[in-house]
C-alpha cells in the first residue's frame, strides 16, 4: 500500500519533478571544462551502477516470491495477504489469485525500487555538481588562463582582460554554481521529503514483522524456499534504505569539502578585496547542503543506524510478546 502512496506523493509534486529536470539543463550546470565532463559522467555510472544492481536484486527477490508457491504444495501464494471473505485456496480462486500476484508483485517491486532509485539518481547529480565547484575552487587560476587562452584564440581578447578579470569571471560563475545547487537541493527534498519520511517508518515496521515471520516458521528446514524469500525480502530492505542514507550522507560530506577547496585554491596570488569573496563564500559553506525526510529524519548514515537500532529494539519487544 506504502508504494501506491509514494506514487502518489510523486504525481501530486510533479512539477517539481520536471522543476529538477529543468534546473539540470540550466546554464549555470553545464559543463565548461573537460574535467567537468568526467566529474558528470562518473555521477550517471555510480547512479546507474545504483540503479541497475537494485533492480536486479528487486526482480531476484521477486522471482523467488513467485515460485515459492510451487515449493510449498500451494498453500500460500507469493504475497502475504489475507482475504476474509472467501477461501483462497479452492480451485479456481486459487488459480486467478496466483496469476494476479505474479502481475501485481513485480509491479509493485519495480515501481518502488524505481521511485527510490530516482531519489538517489537526483542526489547524486547534486553531488557531482559539487564535485565540479570543488574542482574549479582549487584551480581557478589555471581556468581562468584556459580562458584567456581560448579568448585569443577566438579573437575576443581585449587588452584590458588581465588574468584577474578572468579570476574575477571564475570565481563569480563558482558562486552562481553554488546558489543553484542549493536552490536544486531544497527542491530535491521538497519533491521528495514526504515520500522519504514514509519509506523510513515502514522500513523500520516491515524490519520487525520478517523477524517475526523467522520466528514464527516452527521447522526452518522444511521450509528453505521460506527462508530465502525472508532473507532477500529483508535485504532489499535493507539496502532501499541504505541508498537513501549512502547518498544524503555522500551530500554532507561533499558540501562540508566546498570549505576546504576554497582553502586550496591559489588565492594566495590574489588580492585583498577579491580574498574577500573567497572568505564570505567559505564562511557560507559552514551549512552543510543536508536533505531531511519529512523535516524528521536526516538522510545520512547516523539516520540509518538509528533506523536499524529502532528496528532490532521493536523485535525485540514483538519477540517477548510472542514469548
Amino acid at each position: 500500500m506504502y508504494t501506491y502512496f509514494k506514487v502518489l506523493v510523486f504525481w501530486l509534486n510533479k512539477d517539481k519533478v520536471i522543476s529538477l529536470q529543468k534546473i539540470l539543463h540550466c546554464k549555470e550546470f553545464k559543463p565548461k571544462e573537460p574535467e567537468h565532463k568526467e566529474i558528470i559522467r562518473k555521477s550517471i555510472r555510480k547512479a546507474r551502477f545504483v540503479m541497475t544492481s537494485y533492480a536486479t536484486m528487486c526482480v531476484g527477490a521477486v522471482s523467488v516470491g513467485i515460485i515459492l508457491p510451487l515449493t510449498e504444495n500451494f498453500d500460500i501464494l507469493p504475497t502475504n495477504v489475507e482475504y476474509p471473505f472467501f477461501d483462497v485456496y479452492k480451485n479456481p480462486t486459487y488459480a486467478y489469485l496466483y496469476l494476479h500476484h505474479i502481475y501485481y508483485k513485480p509491479a509493485t517491486c519495480i515501481i518502488d525500487g524505481v521511485m527510490d532509485t530516482i531519489l538517489a539518481a537526483f542526489v547524486a547529480s547534486a553531488i557531482g555538481q559539487i564535485e565540479i565547484l570543488a574542482f574549479n575552487l582549487r584551480n581557478f587560476d589555471v581556468l581562468a588562463e584556459r580562458r584567456r587562452k581560448r579568448a585569443i584564440s577566438g579573437n575576443k581578447y581585449i587588452g584590458k582582460y588581465t588574468n584577474l578579470y578572468f579570476t574575477k569571471r571564475i570565481l563569480k560563475e563558482c558562486i552562481l554554481l553554488h546558489n543553484s545547487i542549493i536552490r536544486y537541493v531544497s527542491v530535491i527534498e521538497s519533491a521528495f521529503s514526504l515520500a522519504s519520511a514514509l519509506q523510513f517508518m515502514l522500513s523500520v515496521m516491515v524490519l520487525c514483522l520478517i523477524g517475526i515471520q523467522f520466528l514464527s516458521i516452527e521447522n526452518p528446514t522444511s521450509h528453505p524456499m521460506q527462508m530465502v524469500w525472508m532473507a532477500i525480502y529483508l535485504t532489499c530492505m535493507l539496502i532501499e534504505v541504505f541508498i537513501l542514507c549512502w547518498f544524503g550522507n555522500e551530500l554532507i560530506w561533499k558540501s562540508n569539502d566546498l570549505r576546504q577547496a576554497a582553502f586550496d585554491g591559489p588565492w594566495r596570488n590574489l588580492n585583498r578585496k577579491t580574498c574577500m569573496f573567497i572568505i564570505i563564500f567559505m564562511e557560507r559553506c559552514k551549512r552543510p547542503m543536508r536533505l531531511s525526510a519529512g523535516k524528521i529524519f536526516t538522510l545520512s548514515l547516523d539516520t540509518y543506524t538509528v533506523l536499524i537500532n529502532w528496528a532490532y529494539k521493536a523485535f525485540a519487544v514483538m519477540r517477548n510478546m510472542k514469548k
